[in-house]
């Protein structure tokens, strides 16, 4: 339990008259715009002022008409159709009144942080806004952050960290069990890289940078320099926050010699970015799904090799040898092919005849498979534990 007093790090209010207030101060002026179109046609005519003068000022008093009454009509439109806002953000979650309405909600419930709002400057001033961030909870409601709440970049600068937080663990939980997560029409990470269009970059390859308002993604070259290969507006990138550190932390685990990290054990080299490579109690390990199995094995009290060495005529390399059960597991994410399967079925061969009726086990997130030269014979999970220890 957080006894923590929570944070405020930002908050921002919307009143209705302020766009009243707008609203009447731009039609006074647009009034006076117009009056002052008036006075020098007037003035053209009783030949006061020279008609190319007054020609130029009319047209300069009609542009600002034009301006002044297209922003009194935004501001009425408002003013009609916006309700006061409240908008209280803290270190552990936010708090946003609208109208009667109030929505309150932690971090952890924020599934899609998107960085939409735009802003035109002029120095310090503000010269056009457009768009908005958008925040889409778990539980339904989208909320969007506009130019009239306050300063877009104030307000995602304030919230970035918090957002990249909640949002790159989500991303690496999903990685973790080896789930693509897809946060562009043509951008899709993977446990091992990124898939840009159909283009597949292992991590060992990558760097991923931001620069200004679009998210660069760089390649490794022959010359061992990284090249710029894509790049997408921040603007239309979800959880980007998250996935910049997510990138970088990855970044630096698989390419430590870059950032002068030194390490005991590398990583195995990514042959298939589907998968995520790592470490287990020392020892390389090609995918999430083994470590998982090695860490269950342990649990049980179960031991285990690890890619003990080749078998069969195809020289097959299977995951995990069970010395105490002389059982030989292969770990994989979906059931083998038929091609797989042949190869498979001389491994179980060879394990019958040359290494005293060994078996040869196929275990799967949804099930397992008992192989034999004959047929392989399905089990469920809980199947295959008890199988394993009766031969």
């Amino acid at each position: 339990m957080n006894l923590e007093k929570p944070r405020l790090i930002y908050q921002a209010s919307v009143e209705r008259k302020r766009f009243f207030r707008r609203f009447t101060l731009t039609f006074l002026a647009a009034l006076a715009c117009a009056a002052a179109w008036f006075a020098l046609e007037e003035a053209s005519a009783r030949a006061v002022v020279s008609a190319a003068l007054s020609g130029i000022g009319q047209l300069v008093a009609l542009i600002a008409l034009v301006l002044f009454g297209l922003r009194a009509l935004v501001n009425l439109w408002t003013w009609l159709r916006r309700k006061d806002e409240m908008l209280r953000f803290y270190d552990q979650g936010f708090t946003w009144i609208r109208g009667q309405e109030s929505y309150k909600a932690s971090w952890n419930k924020l599934v899609t942080f998107r960085e939409g709002a735009h802003t035109l400057r002029l120095g310090r001033l503000a010269l056009l806004q457009w768009g908005a961030h958008t925040l889409k909870m778990h539980d339904g409601p989208l909320l969007r952050f506009t130019a009239a709440h306050g300063d877009p970049r104030a307000f995602a600068k304030a919230v970035r960290p918090f957002v990249a937080d909640v949002t790159g663990t989500r991303i690496a939980r999903t990685l973790r069990s080896e789930k693509p997560v897809r946060l562009h029409p043509h951008l899709v990470v993977w446990p091992g890289g990124l898939e840009i269009d159909k283009l597949k970059v292992p991590w060992t390859e990558l760097d991923v940078r931001l620069k200004g308002s679009r998210i660069v993604v760089y390649r490794l070259g022959k010359n061992d320099k990284f090249k710029a290969i894509h790049s997408y507006p921040l603007a239309q990138v979800d959880n980007a926050a998250g996935f910049l550190e997510l990138a970088a932390s990855t970044v630096k685990n698989y390419q430590p010699d870059r950032f002068n990290i030194k390490t005991q054990s590398r990583l195995p080299k990514i042959d298939d970015i589907r998968y995520a490579p790592g470490i287990y109690k020392g020892t390389p390990m090609r995918s999430q799904s083994e470590i998982s199995f090695a860490s269950e094995l342990d649990a049980r009290r179960i031991r285990w090799q690890y890619e003990p060495g080749p078998l069969g005529r195809s020289k097959f390399v299977v995951d995990f040898y069970l010395p105490d059960y002389g059982a030989w597991v292969d770990i994989r994410r979906t059931e083998p092919n038929a091609k797989e399967q042949v190869i498979l079925a001389q491994v179980a061969d060879a394990l019958w005849l040359e290494r005293n009726r060994e078996r040869l086990f196929v275990f799967m997130p949804e099930g397992a498979l008992l192989v034999n030269p004959q047929g392989n014979r399905a089990m469920g999970r809980d199947d295959f534990w008890i199988r394993l220890a009766k031969p």
